[in-house]
C-alpha cells in the first residue's frame, strides 16, 4: 500500500482559495502564505497543518468546520496564535480588510 492510499486528498488553500491565499516562501520545513479576504470574501473548505499565524489587521473571521458548526474568531492587529491542524472553511465578516500571514509547519 502506498503512503498516499486511504489518506484523502488536502484542500490546498493556495489552490481552492488562490484569490486569497499567496504562498510567499516554502522549503522542506515550512510554508508562508499571505492572507487577505476583502469584507465578505469567503475562502472556501480548505485544510491546514499545525500552523502559526500572524494577525496584520483587527478583523473577524466566520470559522465553519466540516460538520457545518462553526464560530467567530475576532483578531487584533499584532496578535499571533497558534492553529492545530484542522480544515475549515473562512469568510470575513468584518468591515475591512483581514490581513494576516499563516506559517504552515510541514512534518
Amino acid at each position: 500500500m502506498s503512503e498516499d492510499e486511504g489518506k484523502t486528498e488536502r484542500r490546498d488553500p493556495a489552490v481552492v482559495a488562490a484569490d486569497a491565499y499567496k504562498p510567499l516562501m516554502e522549503n522542506n520545513r515550512v510554508r508562508v502564505l499571505d492572507v487577505r479576504l476583502e469584507p465578505g470574501q469567503e475562502a472556501p473548505m480548505h485544510d491546514h497543518p499545525d500552523h502559526v499565524l500572524y494577525v496584520f489587521t483587527d478583523c473577524t473571521f466566520k470559522i465553519t468546520l466540516p460538520d457545518g458548526s462553526g464560530y467567530e474568531l475576532p483578531l487584533k492587529a499584532g496578535q499571533v496564535l497558534w492553529g492545530s491542524a484542522e480544515a475549515h472553511a473562512a469568510k470575513n465578516i468584518g468591515t475591512g480588510e483581514a490581513h494576516t500571514l499563516a506559517i504552515e509547519l510541514k512534518e
